[in-house]
């Protein structure tokens, strides 16, 4: 709500004159839509943040499978045969997330949280391995759904282009 500052009567937040008096809300208005502009901003690059840790949970990825793939003398088994599979995934929801974040991140943490929890049913221990990793890409992956959320938000409300 917009309080006039000749009368004191609230306005909608949308309105270019005060409903009672007629005062004009134009320098309001324009204050008004420059900070969406800069919060619209703020919460775009918080949100394609996302497509850069995809990138690296990608890396991650075929890091451990190069690894557990040298642990078994090069063997290629159904462990690195997923494991790269789910590198590809990883790839593909990063391109994703640039043009559409919010879904990318929701569709990337559940998918991690359906793969660390079947880890974790199959070895306990995995569960704490990489702990600190998955705090980080967790926190990260949700302040991208935040921001998506918000910046269709403001979208909808049309106060940013």
């Amino acid at each position: 709500m917009i309080k006039c500052s000749q009368c004191g009567i609230e306005n909608a937040m949308t309105a270019q004159f005060c409903g009672t008096c007629g005062c004009s809300f134009e320098s309001i208005q324009a204050e008004l839509n420059e900070a969406y502009q800069e919060e619209a901003e703020l919460l775009r690059r918080q949100a394609k943040n996302a497509s850069g840790w995809l990138m690296v949970v990608a890396g991650l990825q075929g890091a451990s499978g190069a690894l557990y793939s040298l642990t078994r003398g090069g063997e290629f088994d159904i462990v690195v045969g997923a494991s790269m599979a789910m590198v590809v995934l990883f790839l593909g929801l990063a391109i994703w997330a640039r043009r559409n974040p919010a879904a990318a991140s929701i569709v990337t943490l559940v998918l991690l949280g359906s793969m660390w929890l079947v880890e974790a049913i199959a070895d306990p221990t995995s569960l704490f391995r990489g702990i600190i990793i998955k705090i980080i890409v967790i926190v990260v992956l949700t302040r991208a759904i935040k921001a998506g959320i918000r910046y269709r938000e403001l979208q909808r409300e049309g106060r940013v282009t």
